[in-house]
């Protein structure tokens, strides 16, 4: 994730420095001030596109580790088990409110 943060980032910065060189700015302040901007621009894309992936893989590695210590593969199929409504198979007799059939 670092890495594909950084590739993202350095067009920016490179963006910056050259709309800064092309312009031909004497003062290194606004130069700098220029960078600074894009550099914020680019990092935000670059979380953008980042932190969901990031946020993802730990979700993923939280479960995955209860799984394996607690068992928590088991609970939720038995949840799932228990919430499962009965099969009726066709033509199979239906039971009544009071419980008759």
């Amino acid at each position: 994730a670092q890495l594909i943060q950084l590739l993202v980032v350095i067009p920016f910065v490179a963006l910056g420095a050259g709309i800064g060189y092309l312009l031909g700015v004497p003062d290194g302040a606004v130069l700098a001030l220029v960078i600074m901007v894009l550099l914020a621009l680019g990092s935000i894309a670059s979380g953008m596109l980042t932190e969901p992936f990031v946020a993802g893989v730990l979700a993923l590695l939280y479960v995955d580790r209860r799984m394996r210590a607690e068992g928590l593969d088991l609970v939720i199929g038995r949840l799932r088990m228990a919430q499962r409504p009965a099969v009726r198979l066709p033509g199979a007799p239906v039971p009544l409110p009071g419980g008759g059939w």
